[in-house]
């Protein structure tokens, strides 16, 4: 025995499914947005902690400077996970005709090396048309 669906069920289990699946191929963009936020910002916490470190070594008398590795990762973590959305981010004007909407942002900063030396550029514009 097996069980039937109407038509009209079917419509809807198909555009319940539909939206599912959609909704789903967005998550990885997101997520690997927020990994490159999260890693920068642990990168910041260890570089911070590591010049608290150094501060702490250059005292004579350290006994009562030790907060300065926390202190130095916690600043740390906040400028890494606002250098991670900068990285993240995309191009700092983005222009979309068919919407006609024009979206002002944070330009992602792209850094390269070859036999000529080191180049920083950043994405000022993107346009769709």
């Amino acid at each position: 025995m097996g069980v039937t669906m109407g038509t009209g069920k079917r419509i809807v289990a198909g555009l319940l499914l539909g939206a599912v699946l959609t909704l789903g191929m967005a998550a990885p963009a997101r997520a690997a947005k927020l990994e490159i936020v999260f890693k920068d910002g642990l990168w910041g916490a260890a570089i911070g902690g590591l010049i608290g470190l150094a501060q702490v070594a250059g005292f004579k008398k350290p006994d009562n400077e030790w907060h300065r590795v926390s202190d130095g990762a916690i600043i740390g973590v906040f400028f890494g996970i606002a250098f991670g959305f900068v990285e993240a981010s995309g191009a700092f004007a983005s222009y979309d005709r068919e919407r006609s909407q024009l979206a002002l942002g944070v330009p992602a900063v792209h850094y390269t090396r070859d036999e000529h030396g080191s180049k920083v550029m950043a994405d000022l514009l993107e346009a769709r048309f």
